[in-house]
């Protein structure tokens, strides 16, 4: 039984019963705007090709030594001239923040706790790449 059924099965008992299994974020216009503000606040600028890293989970074994994702973000913008937005939640402004120091060339911007979902949701979207630890 996937995970994502299990999820689904959860709202049986409410009456609801779905073979639906697409998962969907809906956005609108004001999320992708609010990226497009983060994007031209980070230097990255609309228009240009970047990369999402989400090194962070509430589950502490998922996660990736932080140098790892710093010389991720290096390979990225040496060999396919991208930046990196290292996206979070509040809690995760100092490990996203320690990844963008590591990284050489400003090849990664942290942006950490600086989103709602919605915002992240369409960073998300815009992105060429997005790396996360996790679903």
């Amino acid at each position: 039984l996937s995970s994502r059924q299990r999820c689904l099965d959860l709202l049986t008992p409410l009456g609801i019963h779905t073979d639906d299994r697409r998962m969907t974020f809906p956005l609108d216009e004001d999320a992708r705007q609010r990226a497009a503000r983060l994007l031209r606040d980070t230097e990255l600028g609309e228009g240009q090709q970047y990369a999402c890293l989400v090194p962070a989970t509430t589950w502490k074994q998922k996660h990736w030594f932080e140098e790892r994702w710093s010389e991720l973000a290096d390979l990225l913008r040496l060999r396919l001239g991208i930046r990196s937005l290292v996206l979070g939640g509040p809690a995760d402004q100092t490990m996203a923040a320690r990844i963008a120091g590591g990284s050489r060339q400003s090849a990664a911007v942290p942006v950490a706790g600086k989103t709602d979902l919605k915002t992240a949701g369409a960073l998300l979207e815009g992105a060429t790449v997005a790396i996360a630890v996790d679903t």
